[in-house]
């Protein structure tokens, strides 16, 4: 029976090493855009203005003649340094809130669970939205917006598992040895309590990548011409009729990375169950 329940079918296996490889070729485009186009994102030529897909122009390219297979390699710099910057600082306000809100006494614990509970009365996108009218419009805006947008969700987790490590047998035997509380936290609490909610960051890389595009595509988050896939969805809805290709490809670009994100995480959650 246990053989069975750890038995994985050999099509996830091949899902989990597609969605590394979308995510590393993701990564070597931020890292390394030139290993795959030698032109410039923001290279204008208007007399190549709106070509379709073809050679030299994969993507084909948009009213200014811009690549947009370049654009869109270039813009995966831009989508997961938010995604990676936006979990991290959603995960840290998390972590501070879970920590206190599981540790330091009955009234800090009603506070911060107050808090955490009307920060999820606003849809995270909502609340994205709010951050950004009150500090102007920008990557960086946005990246902190989403961050504080997705911080309650995590908050809550890891208020859980915090309070689930803190009564287990090797805390209280911890304490019965005598360890100070700040050793306490570090050595055994901390890594038993962010380990199981590792998994959940690829989740919110994903998240974090749509939700930013949906703010770029409102127009409040990159401010064009920036290589941003939600700024190059705004900028081609105008022309879906004719240029079909300024939208599809962004677009494209967004499903998939995400996709991949999310599923990578829900596997690596599934095995931490495990």
């Amino acid at each position: 029976m246990s053989r069975w329940l750890t038995w994985r079918h050999p099509w996830s296996r091949v899902g989990d090493l597609l969605c590394v490889l979308v995510l590393g070729a993701c990564v070597l485009a931020a890292v390394w855009p030139g290993v795959f186009t030698s032109l410039h994102p923001l290279g204008v030529h208007p007399a190549q203005a709106f070509l379709p897909p073809q050679w030299g122009h994969l993507f084909g390219t948009d009213e200014s003649g811009r690549d947009v297979f370049t654009r869109v390699i270039y813009g995966t710099r831009t989508s997961l340094r938010i995604g990676a910057v936006a979990t991290a600082i959603g995960m840290s306000l998390a972590v501070v809130l879970g920590f206190v809100s599981a540790f330091a006494g009955k009234v800090s614990d009603f506070l911060a669970s107050r808090l955490v509970e009307v920060l999820f009365a606003f849809p995270g996108l909502v609340l994205a939205l709010l951050f950004v009218a009150l500090a102007g419009p920008g990557v960086w805006p946005a990246t902190i917006a989403v961050g504080l947008a997705t911080a309650p969700g995590y908050a809550r987790i890891i208020r859980g598992q915090a309070l689930i490590a803190a009564r287990s047998g090797y805390a209280r035997q911890s304490v019965l040895l005598g360890q100070r509380p700040a050793a306490r936290l570090w050595h055994h609490l901390l890594p038993n309590t962010l380990w199981p909610v590792l998994s959940l960051v690829t989740l919110g890389i994903g998240q974090a990548i749509v939700w930013a595009a949906a703010l770029s595509y409102l127009g409040v988050g990159a401010v064009p011409p920036a290589p941003e896939w939600g700024a190059m969805l705004n900028a081609g809805r105008t022309y879906m009729d004719t240029a079909w290709w300024m939208t599809f490809f962004p677009g494209a670009a967004v499903v998939v990375v995400a996709a991949a994100a999310t599923a990578l995480g829900r596997s690596l959650q599934q095995r931490s169950r495990k």
